[in-house]
């Protein structure tokens, strides 16, 4: 560094019209300093929940994962050097681009009771690290928000929050010091990224003084031109079975008009089996209901195309992937 400041040996001593004088043990350990500041991608997206996209399945993830899916392949498509931060199922994740780079982090713990919520500051953080941004996203509703946060300022990177879901801004969890945490962390962001108007009112009546929001639609791939309609062939449901997405409604729709036929892509939502063996009790005695597990993104667009219409049963949403 010196050297190319100021033409003079390592050392500076001795350096024509220099005012610096600085140890070679000091000039080195500044140049390790200075290398390890400099950030290893351009940006880095915190949204472990995606991984199972990139091997063509839909495990326990959502339309917020694949947002989050987009937008790095997106950036890395405009040569953009991009790090996602993904759970570890079992065999390492490929990268499809050679400007991503998938850094791999273990399943969730957070459930365990005392050492879960510290296994997962943790495991967060050191993901943050591989991955080390100069623009960090995280699309989490959870403390990481407040791990990301902390990661950017003390690493002195740009922190972003992307919203997926009016709730993010509208409901608070039980434990509240994991509310408190997430609104520390939605608090510290540099920019709040939401999808649609109605969260920025959301946002700026639950945290008003946040710094800045700003409004991004959600964005979709672009379907190749369709050469003939297929035709219609029934109602589609698609979603995590959760209680606020009410997919018993749709079992009761498909019950009340025999006439039709209704499809239905259940997916369950964290280890917990309980909802989805209700459905699938639900759904027994409906005839004219078929209830299939998750399939990969390309088969789920096929049912898209041959939909007489997409059907929404959920009582909050941000803008439906589906649609």
């Amino acid at each position: 560094i010196l050297r190319a400041d100021r033409g003079g040996p390592e050392t500076g001593e001795g350096t024509e019209g220099s005012d610096v004088q600085i140890s070679s043990t000091k000039a080195k350990r500044w140049s390790r300093s200075a290398r390890v500041a400099v950030p290893r991608h351009e940006v880095a997206i915190y949204a472990p929940g995606g991984g199972t996209y990139y091997d063509g399945r839909m495990r326990r993830s959502g339309g917020g994962e694949w947002q989050m899916i987009l937008l790095g392949r997106g950036l890395a498509a405009h040569r953009r050097r991009v790090a996602h931060i993904v759970h570890r199922h079992s065999d390492p994740l490929a990268s499809p681009d050679p400007d991503l780079t998938l850094v791999h982090r273990a399943l969730y713990s957070g459930d365990r009771p005392l050492i879960g919520p510290v296994l997962e500051g943790i495991r967060a953080w050191r993901a943050l690290w591989s991955a080390d941004g100069s623009i960090v996203i995280v699309s989490d509703q959870s403390p990481v928000t407040a791990v990301g946060a902390l990661f950017a300022r003390l690493r002195r990177r740009r922190f972003v929050y992307a919203s997926m879901n009016n709730s993010n801004f509208t409901e608070a969890r039980s434990n509240r010091a994991y509310t408190a945490l997430y609104r520390l962390g939605l608090r510290r962001a540099d920019v709040i990224v939401v999808q649609s108007q109605d969260q920025v009112a959301l946002a700026q009546e639950a945290l008003p003084s946040l710094r800045r929001v700003v409004h991004i639609p959600s964005f979709a791939e672009i379907p190749p031109d369709a050469t003939e309609r297929s035709e219609p062939t029934a109602f589609l449901w698609i979603g995590r079975v959760v209680s606020y997405k009410q997919p018993l409604c749709y079992v009761e729709l498909a019950r009340a008009t025999p006439e039709a036929r209704f499809t239905m892509v259940a997916v369950r939502q964290g280890r917990s089996s309980d909802e989805l063996e209700a459905l699938r009790a639900a759904a027994r005695d409906v005839p004219n209901l078929e209830l299939l597990d998750p399939l990969p993104h390309a088969e789920l667009m096929d049912l898209v195309e041959r939909a007489v219409a997409v059907v929404n049963t959920s009582t909050t949403e941000g803008m439906p992937n589906v649609f």
